[in-house]
């Protein structure tokens, strides 16, 4: 596979099939892209809309996202091995996560309603002034998550893993509210 390194892409409508090193993606409307087989190591995407991707066997290792629009997205369909992802202020309503093991994982200020974690080892992860209305957690690791400043979540403790988790007490309602308990 090409090897495409060092390069700042601005304002692209397409990509060739390649790996990607410490490249930088600005203002790029990569709607419906499909990005199967592609690698990104040490990547930023800045401003940039990968909605509605596929991303088949896709590769993330050291790649952050600001500022994107990332909805939609079936990432459980990615190549796991060695990914490591951060997210910063992006969209990533409807997408699914789910299965995979994307420890220490942050999401600061993210929109994730409806998002799906079903499945996920999320230990460590944070979850930064995100909204997770909707959100699915089912079977999932959480040991360790950071949900202090997360807004709107649900999780069930008997079906998630949550030993050690953080949470605030504004927001320990997100824990309970399938029991049917009234907090006052």
């Amino acid at each position: 596979m090409k090897l495409i390194e060092n390069q700042v892409f601005n304002q692209c409508n397409h990509l060739e099939q390649a790996e990607y090193f410490e490249t930088t993606f600005e203002n790029c409307d990569l709607n419906k892209f499909n990005f199967s087989q592609f690698e990104f190591e040490n990547c930023v995407f800045k401003n940039c809309n990968l909605s509605l991707g596929q991303f088949n066997q896709t590769s993330f290792r050291e790649v952050e996202f600001i500022d994107c629009k990332l909805m939609g997205i079936d990432f459980s369909k990615i190549n796991a091995f060695l990914m490591q992802w951060r997210f910063n202020r992006c969209n990533l309503q409807f997408s699914i996560f789910n299965g995979l093991k994307i420890k220490k994982t942050s999401f600061i200020s993210c929109e994730l309603q409806d998002a799906d974690f079903g499945l996920c080892d999320l230990t460590q992860a944070w979850f930064d002034q995100s909204d997770l209305s909707r959100a699915v957690f089912d079977n999932s690791n959480l040991t360790q998550a950071d949900f202090r400043t997360a807004k709107n979540f649900s999780i069930r403790p008997e079906s998630n893993l949550i030993k050690k988790a953080k949470f605030a007490q504004n927001n320990l309602m997100g824990l309970v509210q399938h029991h049917q308990i009234q907090i006052e």
